[in-house]
Order: C-alpha cells, then sequence, then structure tokens
C-alpha cells in the first residue's frame, strides 16, 4: 500500500534529530507539530498513519503533545477524530524502592489500558537507546509527575541534581502538576522544594506504614485519576 506522508515523516523526523537552527526543543516541537497536523488533517483516517504517530512518539513525544494540543485547538474535529488524549504520566523513583513503582504501576495500569493516562519510567528505555534523552524526553512531555519520595530519592544524586529541578522549573513555569507520594519515612519535609507540595498519602503518612498497602494505594490511585479530568 502507497504511503505518500511518509516521506515527509522521515524528513520531519530528520529535522528533530539534526536541527539545523538555533531553534529551542519547544520551537522546534511546534514547528514539527504545524507539520504534522498538516498531514493529519489528510491522513487522519489512516491507520498506517496513526501508527507512524505512535513510533514518533517514542523517541519525540513534545512534538507529538504539541500535535494533540493543536488537534484539540481545532474547531473542525470532532470528539472522536483522534484516539483520546491521555495525561503522560512520568514517574521519579530511587530504583532500591523499584517494587514501590511496580505496586504503583499496577495500581495505574487499568487507568492506562482506558486511554486516561499513559505511563512512563526508565524502565520503558530500549536496550541502545540513550537513556538520558529518553528520561529528558519524558520529563519534557509528561502533564504529570510523581515522585517516590524516600531517603534513597532524597539521597539520589541524579534525581537530585536533574530530575527534580527540572520537574519543578515545569511547575513553576508550566504548571505541571508534580506530587510526592512518600513511600518510606523520611526528612522529606525538610527539604525545601519539596515542603510545600502536597503529598500522598494524606498528611503525609508513609505507604510503607500501612498494613493493607491495597487500600492505599487504590486511594492513591484514585486521587492521580481525579488530576487527569
Amino acid at each position: 500500500m502507497s504511503k505518500p506522508y511518509l516521506i515527509r515523516i522521515i524528513a520531519i523526523q530528520e529535522m528533530l534529530d539534526k536541527p539545523l537552527l538555533d531553534d529551542s526543543p519547544e520551537e522546534l516541537a511546534q514547528k514539527a507539530s504545524k507539520l504534522l497536523y498538516k498531514l493529519w488533517v489528510t491522513y487522519k483516517d489512516n491507520l498506517d498513519f496513526i501508527k507512524e504517530l505512535q513510533l514518533l512518539r517514542r523517541n519525540h513525544p513534545m512534538v507529538i503533545r504539541e500535535l494533540e494540543n493543536l488537534i484539540q485547538r481545532s474547531q473542525k474535529i470532532r470528539n472522536d477524530d483522534m484516539p483520546m488524549n491521555p495525561k503522560d504520566i512520568f514517574i521519579s523513583y530511587a530504583h532500591v524502592d523499584e517494587k514501590f513503582k511496580d505496586e504503583l504501576v499496577k495500581m495505574l495500569s487499568p487507568l492506562q489500558d482506558q486511554g486516561v493516562l499513559r505511563i512512563w519510567q526508565d524502565r520503558e528505555i530500549e536496550p541502545g537507546e540513550e537513556w538520558y534523552q529518553a528520561i529528558q524526553n519524558s520529563m519534557n512531555a509528561c502533564d504529570i509527575a510523581l515522585l517516590l519520595i524516600s531517603s534513597d530519592f532524597l539521597n539520589s544524586r541524579f534525581i537530585k541534581s536533574i530530575e527534580v529541578p527540572n520537574l519543578l522549573r515545569r511547575r513553576r513555569e508550566e504548571g505541571l502538576r508534580a506530587v510526592p507520594i512518600i513511600i518510606r519515612s523520611c526528612l522529606w519535609q525538610s527539604v525545601p522544594v519539596l515542603k510545600d507540595l502536597q503529598a500522598l498519602p494524606k498528611d503525609g503518612k508513609p505507604i510503607s506504614s500501612f498494613e493493607d498497602r491495597d487500600q492505599v494505594w487504590t486511594d492513591i490511585g484514585k486521587a492521580i485519576e481525579d488530576l487527569t479530568k
């Protein structure tokens, strides 16, 4: 089957992978999304084209996010012209706390299956993929950041120097929702950049202290679902 749009998508990918101008990532994403929008108007009912957009999302999530915003703003489309626009979730955690991260992902998976949200965490990075850039792309594209707080989180050099500053900058400048989830007891309220954020569970009680972990994760899942509305 002929794919007349494919050459233009490849050209857009090359523009993003090897920018020739001094555009910021945000400016480049806006330019690319406008080009993709013109293609989308013509090929939005083509399943192969939609699959190409899904592949493009992996390396350039900010571009697809801008495209979805363009489509939503357009007055000419119906609600069913494009699949539901899920909220992108970025999970920041220390690897020693992976079991807590897995419990959270498991609790949120029904919402992901329904297209309410889309979860990204560093285990999504493919072999051979540039891990630092993958994390940066996902932080730049997310709508909600979930911070799994523990003493190991607070002592992680990468989290302290890269993830938390970038996410909180986006919170200040763009209104990103950053939600601390206290998983183990620690001095998180003594950290200036975190102490004023409303935390989960209620009253900042650590998840590790609950006997019924399923119930507390359910409550957290409902709170996160409310943020997607």
